[in-house]
């Protein structure tokens, strides 16, 4: 049941992205625009999420869907001394993972790549639970720069 929901949410959140990038320019492929990726994303996402739902609803719920045993447990936790449920989902950090990949889509055209995604990547990787403020932040800084020099300074690709 768990994977029925989530397949469905799943695919409202695809549709719901694909809606926010649709309003992105999309260019051509001789000259793609800044929603050239976005809109090709969305319509993966969203066809990947359907054909996921459709494989839930069609599976019959076997022992292996089944949530666990209440003893059965995770050892390999993100953190060495934490232990969760094997059934159990951190289902606010999934839903703060989406807030910002969320946000990142409405933020983009409004504030421009680079302040966007600076921001969007170092709250998923404080999500992610990365120690610390120092490598978050030079992972922050090195994938947006470097991005930014390959598509806006090396393929004359126009960032938003």
């Amino acid at each position: 049941m768990v994977e029925r929901v989530s397949a469905g949410v799943l695919l409202a959140i695809a549709a719901i992205y694909l809606v926010l990038a649709w309003g992105l320019e999309y260019g051509s492929l001789a000259s793609p625009g800044v929603g050239f990726v976005p809109r090709t994303f969305g319509v993966l996402f969203l066809m990947l999420t359907a054909a996921n739902l459709v494989t839930a609803l069609r599976r019959k719920p076997s022992v292996a869907t089944q949530p666990p045993a209440s003893g059965a447990r995770i050892e390999e936790a993100v953190e060495e001394t934490e232990e969760l449920d094997a059934g159990t989902v951190a289902w606010w950090t999934v839903g703060l993972y989406l807030a910002v990949c969320v946000a990142y889509v409405v933020a983009l055209p409004l504030v421009g790549y680079l302040p966007a995604t600076a921001v969007a990547l170092f709250a998923l990787l404080k999500l992610a639970r990365v120690k610390g403020w120092v490598i978050p932040l030079i992972i922050t800084v090195a994938v947006t720069g470097g991005f930014y020099v390959i598509f806006q300074v090396l393929l004359k690709v126009q960032l938003p």
